[in-house]
C-alpha cells in the first residue's frame, strides 16, 4: 500500500502543484487527512480519493471497497476502469471481469445489467477458465 506522503505527492501532481506556487501545505495536509479517510488503493495501485462511507448496505449486500462478498475472484486484484466507472478484478490470466460486488451495486441502484458485459475466460464463472 501506498505511503501518506507518496499520496500527497501523486495528489500535488494531479492537481498541477509543483511547488512553485503559493500552496499552503498544511491545509493541503488537511484536506489530505480528509480525504485519506475516503481513500481507496485498488489492488493494482491506482488511489481512489472520495469513495463512499461506510453503511449497513455494504455489509448487507456486499462492497468492493468496505466488505466483499464471498465468490470465485475474491483473491484477484482489484482495478478501477474510470472511462466505463466500473471496478473489476483482474483474473491471473490478465482478464479485467467486473466485481460482482460493483455489478451488483449497479443493478440495484440503477437497474442496469450490460456492465457486465466483458472479454471472457471464464475466470469469473464457479467452473473456472475455459481450456
Amino acid at each position: 500500500m501506498k505511503t501518506f506522503e507518496n499520496w500527497i505527492v501523486q495528489m500535488c501532481e494531479r492537481l498541477g502543484l509543483d511547488g512553485s506556487g503559493d500552496v499552503d501545505f498544511h491545509e493541503l495536509l488537511e484536506y489530505g487527512a480528509a480525504a485519506r479517510r475516503r481513500t481507496y488503493v485498488t489492488g493494482t495501485g491506482d488511489v481512489l480519493v472520495g469513495v463512499h462511507k461506510r453503511t449497513s448496505g455494504c455489509s448487507k449486500y456486499g462492497c468492493v471497497v468496505h466488505s466483499p462478498s464471498q465468490h470465485c475472484m475474491l483473491s484477484f486484484p482489484t482495478h478501477w476502469r474510470p472511462a466505463r466507472g466500473l471496478m473489476e478484478r483482474i483474473c491471473p490470466h490478465g482478464i479485467g471481469h467486473p466485481a460482482p460486488d460493483h455489478l451488483s451495486y449497479v443493478l440495484r441502484t440503477y437497474g442496469a445489467d450490460d456492465e457486465g458485459v466483458h472479454g471472457c475466460d471464464g475466470c469469473c464463472s464457479d467452473t473456472g477458465p475455459v481450456a
